[in-house]
């Protein structure tokens, strides 16, 4: 097996070879159950990364970590909850951060952020998720849209009676400020 960037070893596998697996468990009657721990593993090492490793080492599990999303948001969207595709979504933030998002990334961003906020679990979790689409939004320059995910997330730290979340959140609103030019505004927010 090639070593990774860091040294480690790892096994990849033919898609050939992944597709027949795929199928033989499909056919075992647990692919959901063994697809629900491949969410909760992933899940796991996402948040549990040192912060100085997250991007290095997300990135070497990216393939997983994105599946484990994508699954986790086609459950979501058949009822089964918005606040494990959330979680993915923020664990995912570091890498993002480094490399960007792929279009297809970005709905599956936005379907985890859209979905826990209209059906909010935890009112932290939904102002987390929106804050981090905003300040994506703002670094494309979408300065509108990104000001309602803050808008809202300011409301739902205050539902959250978390004050370190809403400063977190008055930090991205001075982002906005600064982005679109209202040098006063931004000033304000930080004070």
């Amino acid at each position: 097996a090639p070593a990774s960037p860091n040294g480690e070893h790892r096994l990849a596998l033919y898609e050939s070879i992944r597709e027949y697996a795929a199928e033989k468990l499909g056919q075992s009657g647990t692919a959901e159950a063994a697809e629900a721990r491949h969410s909760a593993y992933y899940l796991g090492l996402a948040e549990g990364a040192p912060f100085e490793l997250e991007a290095a080492r997300l990135s070497l599990e990216e393939s997983n970590l994105l599946a484990a999303l994508e699954r986790e948001v086609r459950w979501g969207v058949a009822g089964r909850g918005w606040e494990t595709p959330l979680r993915l979504a923020l664990a995912l933030g570091p890498l993002v951060r480094v490399r960007g998002l792929t279009e297809a990334e970005r709905a599956l961003l936005d379907s985890a952020v859209e979905g826990a906020r209209t059906a909010p679990s935890s009112p932290a979790l939904s102002a987390q998720g929106l804050l981090l689409r905003a300040s994506l939004r703002i670094e494309r320059g979408l300065l509108a849209p990104a000001e309602e995910d803050l808008s809202l997330a300011l409301e739902l730290a205050g539902a959250a009676s978390s004050a370190e979340l809403k400063a977190r959140v008055r930090v991205g609103r001075a982002e906005l400020w600064v982005s679109s030019g209202k040098l006063a505004r931004a000033e304000a927010e930080l004070t």
